[in-house]
């Protein structure tokens, strides 16, 4: 698959801020939906494969949906996941927050029977 000024494709994809979301009539401050950008980045890449070369449009639309799908999603992705507390802290978190509780909760955290 070849793409079209290969070299600088991040400047052109995000030379227009906002085309992904106007491709998809996405307004600002709402998702745009990654299924439909998977979807259509997957056709893109069918289209272009081989020695096929991809319309100037295409290639643009392709250039942003890659930047989107692989770079941008996922490190939004990442930022969503927390860790999640483990049993022990829970419990010393409802003790410190439940003082009535600490008397029952301390045996269960210290691992006295």
């Amino acid at each position: 698959m070849r793409r079209s000024g290969k070299e600088k494709f991040i400047q052109k994809a995000i030379k227009e801020e906002g085309a992904l979301r106007e491709h998809y009539n996405v307004a600002e401050g709402e998702k745009i939906p990654v299924a439909k950008a998977r979807a259509y980045y997957k056709k893109l890449q069918e289209k272009a494969k081989g020695d096929a070369t991809l319309n100037a449009e295409d290639a643009k639309l392709f250039d942003r949906l890659h930047l989107f799908l692989k770079a941008l999603k996922p490190a939004a992705e990442k930022k969503k996941k927390t860790k999640k507390a483990s049993f022990r802290s829970q419990l010393i978190k409802v003790a410190y927050e439940n003082p009535e509780f600490r008397e029952d909760i301390l045996p269960l955290v210290l691992g006295d029977d």
